[in-house]
């Protein structure tokens, strides 16, 4: 009996020296609970999951479908025989080459090696490589040196969540059911073959979505029918003034 009261008053002793050190890791834990929430969070919001489960073609697409929000003009290269370019961006007078790279481990010095040729062969200002992933030491090392720039996971989410505020910014800004109907999310529907309208659903023809995919000042990437366009149009012009 003797011995498991002394224990106990050892116990209790311990707890009043150590129970500074023992509060801080709780508190640890719980903030490193709390960014992990976060984090995942702002996963979600920008879609991430979807875009893990596309293939490299289709992860080309978004990726055009995303630089046209950013106020790009964008041309995607040939699937096979692109000579290391994925897609070339224009924008304030600069070319930039990009080498999109979908993948579930870390990007290699490959895939900065094919920017940095593909910059030239195109005749580029300058070079970049994006993917939903990470990149090796290796491979920051040598894009640092020949000055290509890197988009990882993080910067991808980031320019994805600006470009869902900038949407929602603009949905918002009118008064009826038709603006709440317009979709946010860039991701292309790749089970969809026929293209149509975002904010009513109806079937449009190839000539509108050359039109809406030619004005991104306008649509931002997005596609719609003749009588939305000018709504979307006069919305723009507003939110300019």
């Amino acid at each position: 009996m003797d011995l498991l009261k002394d224990i106990v008053v050892t116990l209790w002793a311990l707890s009043q020296i150590f129970w500074p050190i023992w509060l801080f890791g709780l508190v640890m834990i719980v903030i490193k609970m709390a960014m992990t929430y976060r984090k995942n969070v702002r996963l979600a919001k920008a879609g991430i999951a979807e875009i893990d489960k596309l293939g490299g073609e289709d992860f080309e697409k978004y990726l055009e479908m995303l630089f046209r929000k950013l106020g790009y003009s964008v041309k995607r290269t040939p699937y096979h025989g692109d000579f290391g370019a994925d897609l070339v961006l224009q924008k304030n007078g600069a070319q930039t080459v990009v080498q999109a790279k979908r993948y579930q481990r870390s990007v290699g010095v490959k895939a900065i090696q094919e920017a940095v040729a593909a910059k030239d062969y195109y005749q580029c200002d300058n070079a970049m490589v994006v993917t939903n992933s990470h990149y090796s030491q290796q491979a920051r090392k040598l894009a640092a040196a020949n000055k290509v720039e890197l988009w990882d996971r993080t910067q991808l989410v980031d320019q994805l969540l600006s470009v869902q505020q900038d949407s929602t910014h603009l949905a918002s800004s009118g008064n009826g059911t038709i603006d709440q109907q317009m979709e946010t999310n860039i991701i292309p529907r790749t089970n969809e073959t026929t293209p149509v309208c975002v904010a009513c659903g109806k079937t449009v023809s190839a000539k509108v979505v050359d039109y809406c995919l030619s004005h991104p000042e306008w649509f931002g990437g997005q596609i719609y029918c003749y009588t939305h366009q000018k709504r979307v149009r006069y919305h723009s012009s507003q939110s300019s003034i």
